[in-house]
């Protein structure tokens, strides 16, 4: 499996939308990716801040949800 790492880090450990941070651990595990529900919520967090939102709903399709994430992390190695 492909390994992540969210690109600038910053911890946050406010719980949110789990049901949302479980999907997105699915998603990056559907395309091969190993991701934590830390690392996940970060990401939605990132993408949501980038906007001015605190936590924005996520789109039913898992290509436009992941397409929104990717700025937000790089691959730290591969199989």
């Amino acid at each position: 499996m492909k390994r992540i790492r969210v690109k600038e880090d910053k911890p946050t450990f406010v719980t949110r939308e789990e049901t949302d941070v479980e999907r997105l651990v699915g998603i990056f595990q559907k395309k091969g990716f190993s991701i934590s529900s830390q690392e996940a919520r970060i990401l939605w967090e990132k993408y949501s801040d980038s906007l001015c939102a605190g936590w924005l709903k996520m789109d039913e399709d898992d290509n436009v949800v992941f397409d929104k994430v990717q700025p937000y992390f790089e691959v730290i190695d591969e199989d």
